[in-house]
């Protein structure tokens, strides 16, 4: 999960990068699918899942005629895996395999850049997994990336939830 966070914020950050090299007017779009490995915890449970799957990003990027930049884009995440938990010995298998999916949506409307006062980026993240015995875990956030006047950059989270079966 925080390959995926990490790679959603290197879109962004291209993201922007092609927004202030592009010309007022200039849409600019891509779209790119990678194969990944990932280590997912399930925090309620302690379990950790060593999986593989594809990560598919969409992103677009827009000027308008009054200066604004919109940005958007859109990570889709699916993986499969085993689940494993930690003993003293080291490691053991649990036996369960589990599918699982991130999704983040991201996007912003901004009319300067993100070292200066009024930007705010915000993103939005699911994360759900299924279990061959039956459990399920779904965690909802929202990222808030956000620079004030003073030029501090705050970061928080909000709208959280998670979800057991």
């Amino acid at each position: 999960m925080k390959k995926l966070i990490l790679t959603s914020l290197i879109v962004f950050a291209l993201c922007l990068g092609m927004v202030f090299l592009a010309e007022a007017k200039v849409l600019s779009m891509g779209n790119t699918t990678v194969e990944d490995k990932y280590n997912v915890m399930i925090p309620v449970t302690g379990e950790w899942i060593d999986g593989v799957g594809l990560i598919h990003t969409i992103w677009s990027t827009t000027i308008d005629g009054k200066g604004f930049t919109h940005i958007k884009c859109h990570t889709n995440a699916k993986f499969s895996g085993l689940g494993w938990v930690l003993t003293k010995c080291g490691y053991a298998l649990t036996g369960v395999t589990y599918e699982g999916k991130v999704i983040v949506n991201s996007q912003k409307k901004v009319k300067s850049s993100p070292s200066e006062p009024g930007f705010h980026f915000t993103s939005t993240i699911i994360t759900m997994l299924k279990g061959s015995d039956g459990s399920s875990f779904k965690l909802h956030t929202t990222l808030h990336i956000k620079t004030e006047k003073d030029g501090t950059i705050n970061t928080f989270m909000d709208d959280t939830k998670i979800m057991t079966d």
